[in-house]
């Protein structure tokens, strides 16, 4: 999560960005009247002033710039309404069409509700409302703000994927802002979003470009940000001497200036890698040394609790009952009483652990189950692959094998999923891919970020003017030139893996089939007539079953009757073996193709309906189904369809677990064809590929 990256490198919003405020107490607004306790003299006076002329002001125009300037001076003061206070301004700017006012307000807000208050969700909500109004803002800064704080509500709030593209919204405005800075930094920003849901190489490509910028405008506290960012992203690609390198880079730094908030997150990272690699000791010790500093006079941000929980867990994990006993009573103490309990997602984590080591497995199994929740909701594979393991150890303990089973296999396929070296590979791949990228493109790179994004240096002559925007012009041409090549050879290079991947599998299996079925198979061929004429019919039937079973295994790595039978005959044969071995009542009505489709097409088709079939059976539920491969003219159109359950085309292709579909979209690929599915919940799917054929 990037709440432990930042200010230490924890960043709430672009407006406070720096550090982080204490919680104010907020007190109800009665008309334009504020309840005041204590402040800094001069603060006092300045509002008391404000309240004043807003008491004698009649014109709605003239309370808007009052409120608006109120709003402004009492935001980052304790005591005071601030949120009912913005909201105020909020509905009277737009009531007042004073776009700009009510857009900045409404960004103020927002990351007001992301940090100070910490309702992230109603920070998403006050920026949903905000698109519902559909301004166009004239100030791309502005803009590029607002939608990076709107953005931040998502990412606070478990909503991901969908902060992804409000982030992307606020490049694009940075960019025609020309500020450097502030781009980089979204980019950061986005790049978490990206590493928490598992877009591992996206994440790095885009640290990679913040770094750069970064040390381009020598900002070391912006370059050591995005550093941990990354050192995070390689821990979580279980690259774990690499991430401690980086860290113990930023820590030495970070140790030198005597930032312990700085030190906090840094820790709390090197703990959660350390508990990754079984290093149960130093885990304590750092969590500890964090906890220490979090208890200290000097400490400005609210990861406490986060620290707590993380104590309670690593103590429980580690029988060390007297320190995790003390440490459930602070936290009960001092964070559960809140509402919501702060890093709620955590907190319950920390319980099931506890209440399992405890024997309470009732409320150990509601905490888990929250959290699995809430993990699966928000995208966060992480606390998914937690849950799903904690939730087996839960079940077994209470004696129910088949749930407990269920999840142990969740928890393995997660954590195939984390450790994958495909994705390890696409981590490598883009990075490499990126820096060759960056090569071809050095000399133009630098001079499209000196036209479009230096903010420092100000034209000073209208020639300078006119020639700048000429450059911008062009430059910007280059980059969207750019991104659109690189876009594409990305494309064409992840399909052009994946059908070569799908090639040479086919191979391995045609291989491996003749191998069984030429070797082996020919010798078990041999031993079955010999056990027949010995006359012994226990070791006669025992050889024939382990034929037939070769026979069957080879058949199912590669089809032999497309050879024999021709694939119309093939096709046929395998729709009347399903249907003879299931519920599902097949038709099946097919043209001759056997001299229309080429040996590779005809291979390709045949394992698609195979995928179909194999799927359908498995998932639709239905209870009747038809295949029909029809020749007409210039395609070969084939057509399956089931009176099933159905199911969201789109959502399947997204998940990670969706091999088989994506499968069959290259297989269609590959043979030039197009591929279609339509499905509708409850009444069922229909899947068509054609095929363009030479008559």
């Amino acid at each position: 999560m990037r709440f432990l990256e930042t200010n230490g490198w924890m960043h709430f919003s672009l407006v406070f960005f720096d550090a982080l405020k204490k919680l104010p107490l907020l007190f109800c607004l009665c008309g334009t009247l504020l309840m005041v306790f204590p402040q800094d003299s001069n603060v006092e006076t300045r509002i008391n002033e404000l309240k004043l002329k807003l008491a004698a002001a009649h014109e709605k125009s003239d309370q808007l710039v009052l409120l608006d300037s109120l709003a402004k001076l009492v935001r980052d003061q304790a005591g005071y309404p601030y949120d009912s206070l913005a909201r105020r301004v909020i509905a009277l700017a737009f009531e007042l069409d004073s776009e700009k006012i009510g857009t900045e307000q409404t960004s103020n807000l927002i990351a007001y509700l992301n940090s100070t208050a910490q309702r992230a969700w109603e920070g998403m909500a006050v920026f949903q409302r905000f698109q519902e109004r559909d301004i166009v803002l004239d100030d791309p800064l502005l803009a590029a703000q607002l939608y990076a704080n709107g953005a931040d509500s998502h990412y606070f709030s478990g909503e991901l994927a969908a902060a992804i593209p409000i982030y992307a919204a606020a490049e694009a405005f940075a960019l025609k802002g020309q500020d450097s800075m502030l781009y980089a930094l979204i980019r950061t920003y986005k790049a978490a979003a990206y590493s928490d849901i598992g877009k591992f190489a996206e994440a790095s490509q885009a640290l990679s470009e913040s770094a750069r910028f970064f040390k381009r405008a020598r900002d070391t506290t912006s370059l050591l940000r995005a550093r941990n960012s990354l050192s995070i992203l390689y821990s979580q690609n279980g690259f774990f001497e690499e991430a401690k390198k980086e860290r113990d880079e930023i820590m030495a730094v970070v140790r030198a200036r005597q930032d312990n908030n700085a030190l906090i997150p840094l820790l709390y990272n090197a703990a959660r890698d350390f508990d990754k690699m079984d290093k149960q000791a130093e885990r304590i010790a750092a969590l500890g040394e964090a906890y220490a500093y979090a208890l200290g006079p000097e400490y400005d941000q609210p990861l406490r609790p986060v620290l707590a929980y993380g104590l309670l867990k690593a103590h429980v994990q580690n029988d060390s009952v007297v320190q995790a006993e003390r440490m459930y009573q602070k936290i009960r103490t001092d964070f559960a009483q809140g509402t919501p309990v702060p890093y709620e997602w955590l907190y319950h984590e920390a319980l099931a652990n506890y209440h399992l080591a405890k024997g309470n497995y009732t409320k150990a199994l509601g905490n888990a189950k929250w959290v699995l929740e809430y993990g699966t909701r928000s995208g966060e594979f992480e606390l998914v692959y937690d849950a799903n393991k904690l939730l087996a150890e839960l079940y077994e303990a209470l004696g129910n094998t088949a749930l407990s089973y269920t999840h142990y296999r969740a928890y393995m396929r997660h954590k195939d999923s984390i450790g994958s070296v495909q994705k390890i590979k696409a981590l490598s791949y883009y990075q490499t891919l990126y820096e060759t990228e960056k090569q071809d493109f050095k000399i133009k790179a630098q001079h499209t970020e000196i036209a479009l994004l230096d903010t420092q240096n100000k034209l000073k002559t209208q020639w300078i003017l006119f020639g700048g925007l000429g450059l911008l012009a062009s430059f910007t041409i280059v980059i969207l030139l750019y991104a659109q090549r690189f876009n594409r050879k990305k494309r064409k290079l992840q399909t052009q893996f994946a059908q070569h991947l799908i090639k040479n599998r086919e191979d391995q299996y045609t291989h491996v089939s003749r191998e069984l079925h030429d070797s082996v198979g020919q010798k078990l061929m041999l031993l079955t007539r010999k056990m027949r004429g010995n006359g012994n019919s226990d070791t006669t039937s025992l050889a024939e079953s382990a034929l037939e079973e070769l026979r069957t295994i080879s058949r199912g790595l590669y089809p032999a009757d497309l050879e024999s039978l021709g694939a119309t005959k093939a096709i046929a044969a395998m729709i009347n073996e399903v249907d003879a071995h299931t519920d599902i009542l097949f038709t099946h009505e097919l043209d001759d193709i056997d001299r229309v489709l080429d040996k590779e097409s005809a291979l390709h088709l045949y394992r698609i309906v195979q995928e179909v079939l194999n799927n359908l059976v498995k998932h639709s539920g239905a209870k009747a189904a038809s295949v029909r491969i029809a020749h007409r003219g210039n395609t070969v159109e084939m057509v399956i369809s089931d009176n099933g359950k159905g199911f969201d085309f789109e959502e399947k292709i997204k998940q990670s677990t969706s091999l088989g579909m994506r499968t069959l979209l290259e297989r269609a690929k590959i043979i030039r064809s197009r591929f279609h599915v339509e499905s509708v919940l409850s009444k069922g799917t229909t899947i068509t590929l054609t095929i363009a054929v030479q008559k």
